[in-house]
C-alpha cells in the first residue's frame, strides 16, 4: 500500500492541435474530454477515468486522468461535430487494499491475501474505443448528442476457474459497452437548467451466492462471485443553478440510474440496486474582492442517504498571484453502499498550499 502513495510519476495532458482544413481541427495526445454538464455527478462524462484514491477531497474536474486520443472537430455555423479514437486503455485509480478507503479485506486476516487480479484488455486496433458528438450553441441554450463504444471503467468480478476454495480463479474484468446520450442547457434570468440522458447497453454485473468461509476467528458469511449477467442501464440527470445572489452560486443536481432486467443476486458485493439515486448540492461564495472563496459540497446516495453521504467545506485564499492557501473539513456518513459501509470514521481536516507556474 505504501508504494501507491510514496512515489508516482505520470504524464498528464500533453497534446498537439492544429487546423487541417478551414473548418476542421485535429488534436492528438493525452487529453481530457468532458461531455457532462454536471459539476459533481457523472452521466455523459465517461471518456476519462478518475483518481479515486481519496474520495471527496477534490472536485471532479481535478480528478480526471487524461487519455491518449485522436480528436477531429468540424465546425459549421453553431454546430460542432467531434470524432474521437481512443487507443489507450486506462482505468480509474482506486484506493489500495488496506488503505483508509479500502479497509474491507484488511479486516479479514488471511482473506486479505485474496485480491482478484485485473484483466486489462490489450491495446490494439480491435480494442480501440470510439466516440462521437454533435453539439450546437445558441442564444440562451445549447444541446448535444453523443455516441461511444468504450470500455467500462468500473470492473466486475467473474469466475474463470473452479477450485476447492470458493471464489478461487475470480478476476476483475471490464465490459465493453455502447452509450447513446444527449445533454442540454437552458438559461433564463438568474437560472440555469441542465440535463443529461444516457442509455448504456452491454454492462456486465457480478452475480453471487452466499457462502460461509472458514477464518482463524471463526466462520464468516460472505457473498462469493459465481457468475455475471449483461444488462442495460438508463442514467438521467437534472440540475439547476442559481446566480441571483451577489458573489454566490448555488447548484442542485440529481441523477437516477435504472438497471433493466435487475436480479436479486446482482445486489451483493458492490451494492447494486435496480434504481439508485444520487443528489449533489454545491454552494460557492466569494469574499474580499474574489480573493477568498468558500465552497460547501454535499453528495447524498439514496433517497434519504441510506447508502451514505459525504460533505466537504473548504476555503481558498489567494495569498498572491499563483499562490493559494486552502483548507477545510471532510465528513463521511455511514451507509449501505460500498465504500460508505466501512469509511464512516474517515473524517478529515486538511490544509493545502498550492503554487502554480
Amino acid at each position: 500500500m505504501l508504494k501507491v502513495y510514496e512515489w508516482e510519476a505520470d504524464l498528464q495532458e500533453v497534446w498537439i492541435q492544429g487546423s487541417v482544413a478551414p473548418a476542421v481541427d485535429l488534436k492528438i495526445g493525452r487529453q481530457i474530454v468532458n461531455w457532462g454538464r454536471s459539476d459533481t455527478l457523472r452521466v455523459l462524462d465517461v471518456l476519462n477515468p478518475l483518481d479515486n484514491r481519496e474520495p471527496g477531497l477534490t472536485d471532479i474536474e481535478d480528478l480526471r486522468r487524461p487519455v491518449m486520443m485522436l480528436k477531429a472537430d468540424a465546425f459549421y455555423r453553431a454546430w460542432v461535430l467531434s470524432l474521437i479514437a481512443i487507443p489507450e486503455i486506462r482505468f480509474s485509480k482506486n484506493p489500495p487494499i488496506g488503505s483508509d478507503f479500502a479497509p474491507v479485506l484488511a479486516s479479514l486476516g488471511e482473506l486479505a491475501t485474496f485480491v482478484a487480479p485485473e484483466n486489462v484488455p490489450s491495446e490494439s486496433f480491435d480494442n480501440t474505443s470510439w466516440a462521437a458528438s454533435l453539439g450546437g450553441v445558441f442564444s440562451g441554450w445549447d444541446v448535444s448528442f453523443h455516441f461511444a463504444r468504450i470500455w467500462s471503467d468500473p470492473g466486475y468480478l467473474r469466475p474463470v476457474l473452479s477450485g476447492p476454495i470458493p471464489g478461487e480463479g475470480t478476476e476483475l474484468r471490464h465490459s465493453r459497452f455502447t452509450l447513446l446520450g444527449a445533454g442540454a442547457n437552458y438559461t433564463f434570468g438568474s437560472w440555469l437548467v441542465k440535463s443529461e440522458l444516457a442509455w448504456l447497453d452491454g454492462l456486465d454485473y457480478t452475480t453471487s451466492t452466499p457462502t460461509t468461509l472458514p477464518t482463524p476467528s471463526g466462520p464468516v458469511r460472505a457473498e462469493i462471485p459465481t457468475g455475471s449477467v449483461r444488462r442495460s442501464r438508463l442514467d438521467f440527470m437534472i440540475g439547476v443553478e442559481y446566480y441571483g445572489i451577489s458573489e454566490t452560486n448555488i447548484v442542485v443536481e440529481m441523477v437516477n440510474r435504472h438497471i433493466f432486467g435487475f436480479r436479486e443476486d446482482m445486489r451483493p458485493n458492490f451494492s447494486v440496486e435496480r434504481n439508485s439515486l444520487e443528489t449533489a448540492v454545491r454552494i460557492t461564495r466569494n469574499f474580499i474582492n474574489d480573493r477568498l472563496a468558500a465552497t460547501l459540497v454535499a453528495v447524498v446516495f439514496g433517497n434519504h442517504a441510506q447508502d451514505g453521504s459525504v460533505v466537504r467545506l473548504d476555503l481558498r485564499y489567494d495569498l498572491r498571484d499563483a499562490l493559494v492557501l486552502g483548507g477545510g473539513i471532510l465528513l463521511f456518513q455511514h451507509g449501505d453502499r460500498i465504500p460508505f459501509d466501512s469509511i464512516s470514521r474517515n473524517d478529515r481536516v486538511f490544509l493545502e498550499l498550492k503554487y502554480s507556474f
